[in-house]
């Protein structure tokens, strides 16, 4: 495979990737708003509802914030606005804080990328990884809760927003790790066949059962897979702290940083979960 995708473009793909790609439902609707792209879940958890893309002029920022902030809380949803470089008003964390949204400290995510995908290997761990479909994983939302350390509800919420499909060009995968017949982990991921690249998305392990090698098995098997089905690179956005040093050891480079700059849902008393 000799094609490459260049840094400048792997940026762009992760970009466009924190919101597109989910066929629009119930679970998931695009709100319309000028210069950013606003997309609102069913749970109102901040995690589920997302803003971004942002690319407005200085002059009409502030009008468009302060309408994003009212329909969400019209709503009684929480929510994250992603930042990259590429962000406009440049000031526009600045805009932000002053409005009321705290920029998370917790959860800093990087954009990362794995390029010049390698043909298969013999897998390095007992790990066994199965590709599973939506109502499978479903049975097994434990692991994906307790994994994440969330509550059941916010697991759900994803899996209707899965299970409503894709747009066309993109495709979800989801696998289960087994250890002696046992699920013991998950993750997801999602093709975007125009772009060529595939995005490692959500990847939990049960806490019993971390350290054994099960996070490195389903990246491998996604990244297997990313180039059996063409794909030229994989992405991700990693949380620092956690899935990103597992990443950078396994040859994935960041080509984009990431902040989460976060408002609660109206009536939350507590902490938004920390989850990309």
């Amino acid at each position: 495979m000799n094609e490459q995708l260049s840094d400048q473009e792997l940026a762009a793909a992760l970009e466009w990737l924190l919101f597109f790609g989910p066929k629009p439902s119930a679970a998931l609707r695009y709100l319309d708003f000028p210069g950013v792209t606003v997309t609102i879940g069913s749970h109102p958890d901040p995690n589920n509802n997302r803003v971004g893309l942002a690319h407005l002029a200085e002059s009409e920022a502030d009008a468009v914030i302060d309408n994003v902030i009212a329909e969400f809380q019209r709503a009684g949803h929480g929510f994250v606005w992603y930042l990259t470089p590429s962000s406009l008003p440049l000031d526009l964390a600045r805009r932000l804080t002053e409005r009321g949204l705290s920029r998370a400290t917790d959860v800093r995510i990087a954009g990362l990328a794995f390029s010049l995908l390698p043909e298969p290997s013999a897998p390095g761990s007992t790990t066994e990884v199965r590709s599973v479909d939506i109502s499978e994983l479903r049975k097994h939302v434990n692991v994906m809760a307790d994994g994440y350390g969330t509550p059941v509800e916010h697991s759900l919420a994803t899996l209707d927003r899965l299970e409503a499909g894709t747009a066309p060009g993109f495709e979800f995968v989801q696998y289960l790790a087994y250890e002696n017949g046992a699920p013991v982990a998950m993750a997801t991921g999602m093709v975007d066949h125009v772009r060529k690249v595939t995005l490692l998305g959500g990847g939990a392990t049960l806490p019993s059962h971390r350290g054994r090698g099960h996070y490195r098995a389903l990246v491998q098997a996604r990244v297997a897979d990313a180039r059996a089905k063409g794909s030229l690179a994989v992405v991700t956005h990693a949380v620092r702290t956690t899935s990103a040093p597992i990443l950078l050891s396994l040859d994935f480079r960041e080509v984009v940083s990431i902040e989460r700059h976060v408002m609660l849902a109206p009536t939350a008393s507590t902490g938004a979960q920390s989850r990309v």
